[in-house]
C-alpha cells in the first residue's frame, strides 16, 4: 500500500473513532484543529486545518486560520 493511501486510512479511522467518541447526549460539535488533511488521494493537502464534525457528520474543513467556529 503507498504511503499517502495509507496516511489517508489512518486519518478516516481516526475520525471515525473522534467522531463516535463525541456522540453524547448533548451532542456537542467536536472541533480537531491543527492536523494535515488530505481530501482526496490527489488533492493538495490542507496544512494546519480544522475538521469541524456536527451531530456525528463532518460540518466543514478548512485551514485553521480561515475557518470560523463559534
Amino acid at each position: 500500500m503507498k504511503p499517502q493511501c495509507t496516511l489517508l486510512l489512518a486519518a478516516a479511522l481516526l475520525l471515525n473513532h473522534a467522531i463516535l467518541g463525541a456522540t453524547t447526549k448533548e451532542d456537542r460539535d467536536l472541533v480537531l484543529q491543527g492536523a494535515k488533511v488530505y481530501p482526496s488521494a490527489t488533492a493538495t493537502p490542507i496544512d494546519n486545518a480544522s475538521v469541524v464534525i456536527h451531530h456525528g457528520q463532518i460540518a466543514a474543513i478548512g485551514r485553521r486560520t480561515e475557518l470560523k467556529i463559534i
